[in-house]
């Protein structure tokens, strides 16, 4: 009966034992990124603001220089006392502009949209070579959950995407 209860023990220590191995006992997360930050370091994105820039300085000039025509031609109809063609002009005026500001929006709109579905596609890549099953984003510098130097993983990531972008 010794020799049972002996062996049983022995059993349920190295049973025990082996369980006990298995644990991670370093913290496995969650982690976090601050998205604001990853994002303002993206490649591709500072690029797209930059295009985004000089679109608009482009447009702004474009605007100037046709409103000072249409305004010089909308003085020489006030003056001829020609007001419904003036209000026609100035009319016309406002939709260029406004058509222009619509391209312009829909066209930074289409390409935001398109690199934060790529932005997002490098999170995935960047925690699935990390091996972290649950990568948190932060908006605003809130964090989502976590803290700490061991859960933020920001510098980490932008550091994945520096060197992901020289090859």
């Amino acid at each position: 009966m010794r020799k049972i209860v002996l062996l049983s023990m022995i059993l349920s220590i190295v049973f025990w034992g082996f369980v006990v191995s298995k644990v991670p006992w370093k913290a496995q997360g969650p982690y976090f990124i601050d998205t604001q930050k990853a994002m303002a370091a993206y490649a591709p994105m500072i690029h797209l603001n930059k295009n985004i820039q000089e679109k608009d300085q482009a447009w702004k000039e474009r605007i100037r220089q046709r409103e000072q025509a249409l305004m010089a031609r909308a003085d020489s109809l006030a003056k001829q006392n020609r007001l419904i063609e003036f209000d026609v002009l100035n009319l016309e005026i406002n939709v260029e502009r406004h058509k222009a500001i619509d391209s312009t929006g829909l066209w930074a709109s289409q390409e935001m949209t398109r690199l934060v579905d790529r932005f997002n596609g490098e999170i995935v890549e960047f925690s699935r070579k990390k091996g972290y099953q649950i990568l948190f984003g932060t908006g605003n510098s809130t964090i989502v959950y976590g803290s700490g130097t061991m859960a933020d993983k920001t510098a980490e990531f932008i550091d994945f995407l520096e060197n992901h972008h020289e090859k």
